[in-house]
């Protein structure tokens, strides 16, 4: 704005004419108006479309009916064993037992447990540790969720597989840093 009133036009206007061999400073004409009292054409059309938006759709809502898997068709016989264990208030056999205890002299491994539920744990166990004392970690962690007893299946590897034996140590059952899913039968 300075240069503009000095009568001189900005640095970034200025040009050479060198058609013919001298260089002499290009004619540039510059013409201000304040257009500061009139709304700016962008926002005024922004005004107007607002004015003229239908209102917005109603906010969706989330699904709230009840799931179904294919294992509840392939296996009616443990749903109905499930139903009436439930329905007898049965609790979870091997939560009440004492948790397996971590000698850190010893090898151990990290087990990540992804329930069926959605959430994750991991467990620190040694390698000695048996599948029962698994099953005790997560049976005491579904008591915790508020889980009602119902069969349940450990599944691990890919494609995943049942887990063998309970007597079966994590070593032996190839857990070493393992990922193990729980599944309802």
């Amino acid at each position: 704005m300075a240069d503009l009133k000095a009568g001189i036009p900005p640095v970034e206007f200025r040009e050479l004419d060198l058609r013919s061999g001298v260089p002499r400073p290009r004619p540039v004409d510059i013409m201000l108006v304040d257009l500061r009292p009139r709304p700016y054409p962008e926002e005024a059309a922004a005004r107007a479309a607002r004015a003229d938006a239908p209102a917005p759709p109603p906010a969706a809502t989330p699904f709230a009916g009840q799931g179904r898997t294919l294992a509840d068709d392939a296996a009616p016989a443990a749903n109905a064993a499930a139903a009436s264990a439930a329905a007898s208030g049965t609790e979870w056999p091997l939560a009440g037992q004492t948790q397996p205890e971590v000698d850190t002299s010893l090898p151990t491994t990290e087990v990540q447990l992804r329930l069926a539920g959605g959430g994750t744990r991991r467990f620190r166990l040694n390698l000695t540790n048996s599948i029962l004392d698994l099953r005790v970690l997560v049976e005491a962690e579904l008591m915790e969720t508020g889980a009602a007893f119902r069969p349940y299946q450990l599944l691990s590897g890919f494609p995943p597989r049942p887990l063998p034996a309970d007597d079966t140590t994590l070593e032996q059952a190839n857990l070493t840093n393992a990922a193990v899913s729980q599944r309802w039968l």
